[in-house]
């Protein structure tokens, strides 16, 4: 078997049984074309030294038959969008909520070590790392086997109609902000419902509670906390911004705002549990917690403002 024969063999190693032959026989007689068309021009080369040179060129055999064959992608290219961002954000949910709960356990210990906290986080997270990428893979090559990807991402039904009547760079909506979003809000509702989903154990264990009068408005804060991830989930929809989800981000943000100064001016946001000790002062703690909740307040007025003006350009048409 020659240097060519070998080759030849090598790239149908690479392809499946159908495609070996027609494909096997194209390539031999391409060659076969370029080494005449060489022999003529170096009549004073050997045949194995242009079998090499025009080998050579032709490259890798896996990249010759990756030519004639693409191999299937586990997700399909159209998929692969959503793919990322489901995976993404699924990973930062799951990641949010690993960090919460290995937290809650450190954050009152008398004998929290920076460097174990940061091992365990890492380690305990690689394992629904690897369960997540693999499930939702999973799910997602389900999806691409059935050819129905195109319908259910309405790409069948699409219109010039249905093109955004964009005016501004701002109001293109960055998926990865809202996906964002979406994590902080489901954080916190994670957070203040701990009870719903960690064991009451786990719960005596943490040196930390929210005071009453913080806990008399987890009603309130799940209501607008839910109706942000709807909202979120409509601008992953249509993520541009119109007069309609301005004036609803205005709103939210007004009413988080107000929410905002009004915890901060609380006495306590949070308390110690009875048998517990801290190595932070209580008084220290929500000290800091009102400090970062009127930050956050004022940053949420400056969106208010900034969300206003762009209304009214929105409005004139400049």
């Amino acid at each position: 078997m020659n240097l060519l024969e070998r080759y030849i063999y090598s790239v149908r190693h690479y392809l499946p049984e159908p495609l070996r032959e027609d494909v096997g026989r194209e390539l031999k007689a391409n060659i076969e074309d370029e080494l005449e068309a060489m022999a003529e021009q170096q009549p004073d080369t050997t045949e194995t030294q242009r079998q090499e040179q025009i080998l050579q060129q032709f490259g890798h055999p896996g990249k010759i038959a990756a030519n004639y064959h693409q191999p299937t992608p586990l997700v399909n290219a159209a998929l692969m969008p959503i793919y990322i961002k489901v995976l993404g954000t699924t990973l930062g949910l799951l990641f949010a909520l690993h960090t919460l709960e290995l937290s809650l356990g450190h954050v009152a210990a008398n004998d929290f070590n920076l460097i174990r906290f940061i091992l365990q986080l890492g380690l305990g997270f690689l394992d629904t790392v690897v369960w997540t990428f693999t499930s939702v893979t999973l799910i997602f090559y389900g999806i691409s086997g059935t050819n129905t990807e195109y319908r259910w991402l309405g790409y069948n039904t699409w219109k010039p109609g249905d093109l955004a009547q964009i005016h501004h760079p701002w109001q293109q909506i960055k998926s990865s902000d809202t996906f964002t979003e979406m994590v902080t809000n489901a954080f916190l509702l994670l957070v203040i419902w701990q009870p719903l989903w960690r064991s009451a154990e786990s719960m005596a264990a943490s040196g930390y509670a929210f005071s009453a009068s913080f806990a008399s408005l987890f009603p309130l804060l799940t209501a607008l906390l839910v109706l942000s991830l709807l909202f979120n989930l409509w601008c992953l929809v249509k993520p541009y911004w119109t007069r309609t989800s301005l004036s609803i981000n205005v709103v939210q943000n007004l009413l988080y705002a107000a929410v905002l100064l009004y915890l901060a001016s609380l006495d306590e946001l949070a308390v110690i549990r009875p048998g517990h000790d801290s190595i932070v002062h209580i008084d220290d703690v929500n000290s800091s917690l009102s400090v970062g909740l009127t930050l956050i307040a004022l940053y949420l007025f400056y969106e208010v403002f900034r969300d206003t003006r762009r209304l009214r350009a929105l409005a004139s048409g400049s």
